[in-house]
C-alpha cells in the first residue's frame, strides 16, 4: 500500500478551513433565525437555533461557575496537547488528520464558548417526534475524526492479529 503525506501546512490549512466553515455557518444562522424557529430542510433534516449552555447534548448546561470554568479551560489543555500531537514529527499521518478534525470542532466551540457563553448548535435530524440532539458542523468533523481514528485502530488490530496468525502466536 502506497504511504500518503499529509503535510503539516495541508493540517494546518484544514483546521482553519474548518474553523471558519463552523463560524460561519453559525453566524448565518444567527442573523436569519429566531432561537427554537425550525426551517424544514426536508423530512428528516431541520434547522433550529439553539445555544447549548453545557457540553454534549447539553449536560453540564446548569450554569454553576466551576462548569463554565471547566468547559472552557478543559478545551483548552486539550487543544494543546492534540495540536502538539498533530505538528510532532512522527508519521501517523491519517492518525493526526483525526486529531486534526477533532481539534478543529473543538476549536469551533471554544470560540462559541469564549466570545458568547455557549455554543451554537442549529443542526435537528429526527424521525417523526424523536430528535437527536441539536448540533452544529464543529460536533460534526468531531465526530468523523473520532470515527477515522476508531476505524484506524480497528485496522491496526486487525493486521497485528493477522499477523500474528500466520505467526503462530
Amino acid at each position: 500500500m502506497k504511504k500518503i503525506l499529509i503535510s503539516r501546512l495541508s493540517l494546518l490549512t484544514a483546521l482553519i478551513f474548518l474553523v471558519i466553515l463552523d463560524q460561519t455557518t453559525k453566524t448565518i444562522i444567527v442573523n436569519n433565525l429566531p432561537l427554537l424557529d425550525e426551517l424544514r430542510v426536508f423530512e428528516y433534516l431541520n434547522i433550529v437555533l439553539v445555544y447549548n449552555r453545557g457540553a454534549a447534548f447539553g449536560i453540564f448546561s446548569d450554569g454553576f461557575l466551576w462548569q463554565k470554568i471547566f468547559l472552557v479551560f478543559i478545551p483548552i489543555g486539550i487543544t494543546i496537547v492534540i495540536s502538539y500531537v498533530i505538528f510532532s514529527k512522527t508519521n501517523a499521518n491519517y492518525f493526526k488528520l483525526g486529531l486534526t478534525l477533532i481539534l478543529a470542532g473543538a476549536l469551533g466551540n471554544l470560540i462559541d464558548r469564549i466570545r458568547l457563553g455557549y455554543v451554537v448548535d442549529f443542526i435537528d435530524f429526527h424521525v417523526g417526534d424523536l430528535h437527536w440532539p441539536a448540533f452544529n458542523v464543529a460536533d460534526f468533523v468531531i465526530n468523523i475524526g473520532a470515527a477515522l481514528i476508531i476505524f484506524l485502530e480497528i485496522k491496526i488490530l486487525i493486521k497485528k492479529r493477522k499477523a500474528q496468525d500466520r505467526n503462530g502466536n
